[in-house]
């Protein structure tokens, strides 16, 4: 069961370190040596991996797990926790897309560095 949460929310390499870590119990340098990458890219590929892991075990099914982190946080900004608050925020009008604006809205408010591609994300 375990392994199957991570295939579906984690990538290959997510799932290699956070095996090498959990299973095989290397540390950073050993993990980013084993992989080929830089000390410092093996602690980012671990925070996301946790991060969507944690996600999706405290919130299953209305997790928003697979939305980008970057995009997680926002939401959680403004108390928007779960697929099921996404999708009131949007429908109620409370988030949505200022077209001449360029710009996501909430609560009649413009954001700060949330752009199309986001949006996009969001309405996935």
């Amino acid at each position: 069961m375990k392994e199957d949460l991570h295939q579906e929310i984690l990538n290959a390499q997510q799932r290699e370190a956070l095996r090498l870590r959990e299973e095989e119990h290397l540390t950073y340098p050993q993990i980013a040596a084993r992989m080929g990458l830089s000390e410092g890219r093996i602690q980012q590929v671990l925070s996301v991996a946790r991060a969507r892991v944690r996600d999706c075990s405290e919130h299953g099914e209305g997790a928003l797990c697979l939305v980008p982190l970057r995009v997680r946080h926002f939401l959680k900004n403004y108390d928007i926790e779960g697929r099921k608050a996404l999708r009131e925020a949007i429908d109620s009008g409370r988030l949505a897309w200022d077209i001449p604006g360029k710009r996501l809205r909430l609560d009649g408010r413009n954001t700060r560095n949330v752009g199309w591609k986001i949006w996009q994300v969001i309405c996935e």
